[in-house]
């Protein structure tokens, strides 16, 4: 189980790692697409791209440290049907770093001033993945008038580590904790200061405001979950974050919803693009 628990762990770290080289040496950097600038939003500037056109709005979202280049491969098909919005947080790819705090609700009221700014009118359809599910979640808390419908896709349960270590005694959940905190403090050194550092610096805080949401929404919201797996242990944690996201769906929506699962790995809209494409498609024809 402890491996369990550092593998879960261990990615996000890795993949942050992996981000600063790719910032650093880039080699195949594609060509620069059209509709993409550098927004003002209040003293700092976000890089976005927009495309196409159409509403609901589809707003795209990354996960930990992601940058525009996470949903690039997507941008082309959801044009064909709507106005598309993707952009870098601050302090990531090639926006400003203006060491801003970094929980969901601040980067929720990020990402509405940069739309606002650009003139996008509501109501959006928020297309997030992994642990940007947790912004697109908070964002609908905040602005639920302005939501249409949303698409998850593989979004990380914030209660996934507690329900995996809950039929341990209390001694060992805390032992394999303390080693999950030391592999992020190990991490964490690794990384200049800057908005990838903070991203990861705040993981648990994005977990505790998931925990504390209580909304419920009538819009349409659909989740994709990858069950690949390629060990026993790997398995039983998929299995479990399917059955979480459930949960959550049940929670969350009073309207539509629907669940979609795949075995294309976590990067579900670079494996599996036209699943992704359908479920967008789902949420468009649900939404009032």
């Amino acid at each position: 189980m402890k491996t369990l628990i550092l593998n879960h762990y261990a990615p996000l770290f890795f993949l942050a790692t992996a981000l600063l080289a790719s910032c650093e040496v880039d080699d195949d950097t594609p060509s620069a697409p059209t509709g993409e600038e550098l927004v003002d939003v209040g003293g700092y500037q976000l890089y976005v791209r927009s495309s196409g056109s159409g509403s609901p709005a589809i707003v795209l979202i990354t996960g930990l440290a992601g940058t525009t280049d996470d949903w690039k491969v997507m941008e082309e098909d959801f044009a064909e049907v709507a106005t598309v919005i993707n952009y870098d947080r601050e302090g990531l790819g090639r926006s400003d770093w203006n060491n801003r705090p970094k929980d969901s609700e601040t980067i929720a009221e990020e990402l509405h001033a940069l739309l606002k700014k650009k003139n996008i009118e509501p109501p959006y359809l928020l297309a997030a993945h992994s642990l940007g599910g947790i912004h697109a979640r908070v964002f609908t808390s905040l602005y639920p008038d302005e939501v249409a419908g949303l698409l998850l896709v593989d979004p990380t349960p914030e209660n996934l580590i507690d329900s995996l270590l809950a039929p341990y005694p209390p001694d060992v959940q805390e032992a394999i904790r303390e080693g999950a905190r030391q592999e992020q403090e190990e991490a964490l050194m690794q990384l200049p200061e800057g908005g990838l550092k903070e991203e990861v610096k705040a993981i648990e805080t994005w977990y505790g405001q998931a925990r504390a949401l209580t909304f419920t929404t009538s819009a349409p919201v659909a989740v994709i979950s990858s069950m690949k797996a390629a060990t026993a242990e790997e398995q039983a944690s998929v299995t479990v974050a399917r059955t979480l996201r459930d949960e959550l769906l049940e929670q969350m929506c009073s309207g539509p919803r629907k669940h979609y699962t795949t075995q294309a790995g976590h990067f579900v809209q670079k494996e599996q693009p036209a699943l992704v494409m359908e479920a967008v498609s789902w949420v468009l024809a649900n939404a009032q």
